[in-house]
């Protein structure tokens, strides 16, 4: 199953959001992985690890699914700049909500504020 980069992942009822480009997906191991209640993201390999949705009852005794997701490579800041001037002229709409920038916001600024005075 193919996707198109970038990947947004939601993760629902915590309010956090990752968005992953594939400029950076290019080592064969998992530098992270990224878990939620469907399956996990394999990162930066962009491995999809998940239960076969015709399967009533996933768990322990399934069998895991994986595949690797297909990404064209393209520059980041100007895929975002694309979006951007497309999201101006109404041609698009948001990744990202303002109100879910603004919560990214909030956590940097609490990390940097953690940085500065546990130091």
């Amino acid at each position: 199953m193919a996707r198109s980069n970038p990947i947004r992942l939601g993760i629902v009822g915590t309010g956090g959001i990752g968005h992953i480009h594939a400029e950076l997906a290019s080592a064969s191991s998992a530098v992270a992985r990224f878990a939620g209640t469907k399956g996990s993201l394999s990162f930066p390999s962009l491995t999809l690890w998940g239960y076969d949705a015709a399967n009533p009852d996933p768990g322990w005794w399934s069998p895991l699914q994986s595949h690797r997701v297909n990404t064209k490579r393209r520059d980041p800041y100007a895929q975002q700049i694309e979006h951007f001037a497309q999201v101006i002229r109404g041609e698009a709409a948001p990744l990202v909500s303002g109100e879910d920038g603004l919560r990214s916001l909030a956590v940097v600024a609490i990390d940097i504020d953690t940085v500065l005075h546990d130091s």
